[in-house]
């Protein structure tokens, strides 16, 4: 090699032949206590119950497969004697097939007993091993944190907990009972809709939506991109996908694009555009300054992903308070909410200054659909 005035740059002076450095090996002790850490022990406590399902799956292919052949062996011999016995009545050879029968029969219950015996054995120890993972400190779910990240663990554990609680008491009932049961749910949902207050007689002709309702979904719906679901409100057509594709060959970028599949006219400037978000409580969304309003939106898409599933799933209550309220929030949504919260702030914010001085009054819309009105709930105002 050379330096940068191109004179050859002189090795380093050795006092003798080089070595190679000497890896340094842990200590038995050491590599034990590090055996020992909570999180491994967790881990092996996960890899046990894997491999107890696998035992439960593979003990069950084996019986069916047991079942099988032995079921289709004593068919053949019990069809042999039956014909034979038709043909010309009860007779030695016939006498011997229902003896070999019989024999079959027992040979299939002792394997079946034998796997039986076999599978408990095995569950008994997986068991009882992974008791005493737990006993020395193994914490539950890591494998599955190893696997997919700590956050998304949380959530599938969180989720499975909430399947588990709900589910749990409907195990034993019958199915016609629980098909009672949600009918009768169904009735009162519809009583308690049709008990619902109707619009005053003398509302007139006083809006019951805010001001550019119809404007502000279409925004929303244009979070899902110009060849998804932006251009459905108008029904099933391609007249939404020609639109976006047309703003397209015109020069028009990804975000313009949506806008006009969704139906938004008018003079709109998209600051941000992002729709492929895989990552967990981050829901895809559309800023924009909607010049014809007076208006920075922003807005945000519904579940589109499974990672946006996962934000839907993760429904615990979470205490949150704002503006001098108490009360709780959907933590899957307000978790996304407090994660989107900087750079759409800083996003409104860049907004606000280009809408200018004269554009009077001036204000950010948040909307949302689906997930993404669950998550404009409290990003509003933090924002």
């Amino acid at each position: 090699s050379s330096s940068e005035q191109g004179c050859p740059i002189d090795p380093p002076a050795s006092s003798g032949p080089l070595r190679a450095e000497q890896p340094v090996m842990a200590s038995p002790q050491s590599r034990a206590a590090a055996m020992a850490s909570p999180e491994n022990l967790g881990i092996m406590s996960d890899s046990l119950s894997l491999a107890n399902h696998g035992v439960a799956a593979g003990f069950g292919i084996a019986r069916f497969a047991t079942n099988m052949g032995f079921g289709t062996v004593s068919a053949c011999i019990r069809g042999s004697a039956v014909a034979l016995e038709s043909a010309a009545g009860a007779n030695p050879a016939s006498s011997v097939l229902h003896g070999v029968d019989g024999i079959v029969g027992f040979a299939h219950g002792a394997t079946t007993m034998g796997q039986n015996v076999a599978q408990s054995i095995t569950h008994a120890s997986l068991l009882t091993t992974r008791s005493g993972l737990r006993a020395a400190g193994a914490q539950e779910g890591e494998l599955l944190r190893l696997t997919v990240g700590s956050e998304a663990a949380e959530v599938v554990n969180t989720v499975d907990a909430l399947a588990r609680h709900i589910a749990g008491p409907l195990a034993d009932r019958a199915r016609p009972e629980l098909l009672l049961a949600a009918n009768a749910w169904g009735v009162l949902q519809r009583a308690a809709d049709a008990r619902r207050p109707d619009v005053p007689a003398d509302a007139g002709d006083a809006p019951l939506l805010p001001e550019h309702s119809e404007r502000w979904l279409r925004f929303a719906a244009a979070t899902f991109g110009h060849i998804w679901l932006a251009g459905l409100l108008d029904g099933a057509s391609a007249a939404g996908l020609a639109r976006g594709e047309a703003k397209r060959r015109r020069g028009g970028c990804s975000g313009e694009a949506a806008l006009a599949c969704a139906g938004v006219e008018g003079n709109v400037e998209v600051l941000a555009f992002e729709q492929k978000t895989s990552e967990l409580f981050a829901p895809g969304y559309l800023v924009a300054v909607d010049h014809d309003t007076g208006s920075v939106v922003v807005a945000l898409r519904g579940t589109s992903s499974v990672t946006d599933a996962l934000s839907d799933l993760f429904c615990r209550p979470e205490p949150l308070q704002l503006g001098g309220h108490s009360g709780s929030a959907h933590s899957g949504m307000l978790r996304a909410a407090r994660r989107v919260e900087g750079p759409l702030a800083a996003l409104a914010e860049q907004g606000l200054a280009r809408l200018g001085a004269d554009s009077g009054r001036k204000r950010i819309v948040v909307c949302g659909h689906s997930l993404g009105a669950g998550v404009a709930g409290p990003l509003a105002p933090l924002l």
